[in-house]
């Protein structure tokens, strides 16, 4: 009778707590379920960015190389394309078709080799008078082949224009135009810049694509969070550039795919995401669960409860900084090459006579580009320093000298920004023997916190001296200091008081948190005391001799 009570009371406990872990369970799966959802979402918006700098990067090419063709006199206009075409990387071939002869440059008849293939690459794009009317619609599908969507239609063009083969000049005459084709010519894909003037004659390039390509893996990012594999496909699925650790074969399709359409007929910019683990870990997870609960029965039920409650507010927590993190980079990006963008085709223009006004313009290009970089190496810097790459360069300098030439070259755009500059400085030199480039970037993130936040302020303070030996830097404002709570969150990274995309002040949340790192690697410190009287004061500490344990490039 006790065995069949215990065995009773066994199996009374084990449901509920089978139950309890399957129920668990089910959670924990609906909650990855959720963070991949995030994201993915997050992924579409970096693939999204990267799309409009690569068409970005194809509109300024196409742009430049029509403006040239524009800008050649008519006075010697062969020799010019010949020479243009031998001294420009992204001019693949430069012709020239004239009414009534056909195409003069490059010439078919002189029997060279090149001449004869291009003559044979766009004999229908001459032929159907294409260069001035519309490029041969693609294909909506990006899945599919290019090299056969096009054909068809080459050849169905062929046979409407059968009348400019009796008389070519009728094919290509009209008033003046000009513009940009996509051709496919079997497997090989050009993009064909043209101008025709009113007289009929055609100048026009055949853009290099290996030369666009080449420019546009400059605007790729290098390096990508954990799990991210960006890649750059042409029409045929072949991957032209990846970035990332994921192999991926070309016969893999990317889980999100951005067409680079009507620029780049075909092309995709995807992105794939890091798979695997997800069943295997809920299996795992439940395994675990269901062992604690039978070992230790009741008081399993509440360690299960206790961990899964953390693990997930620990995931939603980083799924909400990874988000968060993309959104602000990419805004952060934005911001400056919209302001970039936007001066440089004032200028371009000619649409600014005066010329303060330019220098104006031309200091805020400098000026957001200098911003975009230190927005670009504070990233790259903190990919580094969590995958343990980074390196240093020690060596021994000044410190007081550095500091002296970073507030000289920074202290115009503290004054735009409302602060006036204060130094105290020693007579004697204080030697160190740090990286110098990595001291530079923390003094300079400080001056950023300064310029953002304490504006108000009107003044920001930085001291250099000597303390119990070591080399200290203090940098001080009056601006609104650090609010309560905020203190012990400070030098995490992506923590912003403000975390939204409408906050007052841009930024990333991670120049403190970087500059922590840096100087801790370095033997140093980075430490933040409320200023008295009201505002935020943050001191660099150094050793005065020596590196610490930081690895020398």
């Amino acid at each position: 009778m006790t065995r069949r009570i215990l065995l009773l009371c066994w199996l009374l406990t084990l449901a509920p707590l089978v139950i309890l872990g399957l129920a668990a369970l089910r959670l924990l799966s609906h909650e990855q379920e959720r963070l991949a959802h995030r994201e993915r979402a997050a992924a579409s918006e970096l693939a999204g960015t990267v799309a409009a700098s690569l068409q970005l990067v194809t509109e300024e090419a196409e742009a430049g190389l029509l403006r040239a063709l524009r800008d050649m006199p008519d006075a010697d206009l062969p020799d010019s394309l010949r020479a243009w075409e031998q001294r420009n990387p992204l001019v693949r071939t430069a012709f020239l078709w004239i009414p009534g002869q056909g195409l003069a440059l490059p010439d078919p008849s002189s029997g060279d080799t090149a001449a004869l293939r291009f003559a044979s690459r766009y004999e229908v794009f001459f032929e159907s008078g294409m260069a001035g009317g519309p490029a041969p619609e693609s294909s909506p599908d990006p899945g599919r082949q290019p090299t056969k969507t096009a054909v068809r239609p080459l050849r169905e063009s062929r046979r409407q224009f059968q009348q400019w083969n009796k008389a070519p000049a009728s094919g290509m005459a009209g008033g003046p135009a000009e513009g940009w084709t996509p051709w496919f010519s079997g497997q090989d894909f050009s993009l064909v810049g043209w101008i025709r003037n009113s007289a009929g004659v055609v100048r026009g390039v055949e853009m290099e694509t290996m030369t666009l390509l080449a420019q546009l893996i400059t605007v790729m990012p290098g390096e990508l969070p954990p799990g991210l594999t960006l890649v750059l496909l042409n029409g045929e699925g072949q991957i032209l550039h990846k970035a990332g650790a994921a192999a991926i074969e070309d016969a893999v399709r990317p889980e999100i795919a951005v067409p680079l359409d009507p620029l780049l007929p075909h092309w995709r910019l995807g992105i794939r995401l890091a798979t695997g683990g997800g069943p295997a870990r809920s299996s795992a997870a439940f395994w675990l669960v269901a062992g604690l609960m039978l070992a230790a029965f009741a008081a399993a039920i509440l360690t299960s409860t206790v961990l899964l409650t953390r693990e997930a507010r620990r995931r939603q927590r980083e799924a909400r900084q990874k988000t968060s993190f993309v959104a602000n980079v990419s805004h952060e990006l934005k911001t400056p090459l919209t302001t970039i963008r936007m001066y440089a085709e004032l200028l371009e223009d000619g649409r600014v006579a005066e010329p303060e006004r330019r220098t104006a313009y031309l200091r805020t290009i400098i000026r957001e580009t200098q911003r975009l970089a230190r927005l670009v190496n504070n990233a790259l810097d903190f990919s580094r320093i969590e995958q343990d790459h980074k390196q240093y360069c020690i060596t021994r300098f000044d410190l007081a000298e550095a500091v002296t030439a970073v507030l000289d070259a920074h202290a115009p755009r503290l004054a735009e920004a409302g602060l006036a500059l204060c130094r105290k400085l020693p007579d004697a030199p204080v030697e160190i023997q740090t990286d110098r480039d990595a001291l530079e970037q923390c003094v300079l993130n400080l001056l950023d916190n300064a310029a953002k936040y304490a504006a108000d302020g009107g003044a920001v303070e930085v001291v250099v001296c000597r303390d119990n030996g070591r080399a200290v830097i203090e940098v001080s404002d009056r601006g609104p200091g650090i609010p309560r709570g905020h203190e012990a969150l400070l030098f995490q990274p992506f923590h912003r008081v403000d975390n939204s995309l409408t906050a007052r002040h841009p930024g990333c949340g991670l120049g403190l948190g970087i500059s922590r790192r840096l100087l801790r690697d370095l033997g140093g410190d980075l430490q933040y005391q409320p200023r008295a009287g009201g505002g935020a004061s943050f001191t660099i500490l150094l050793p005065a001799e020596g590196a610490g344990g930081a690895a020398q490039a």
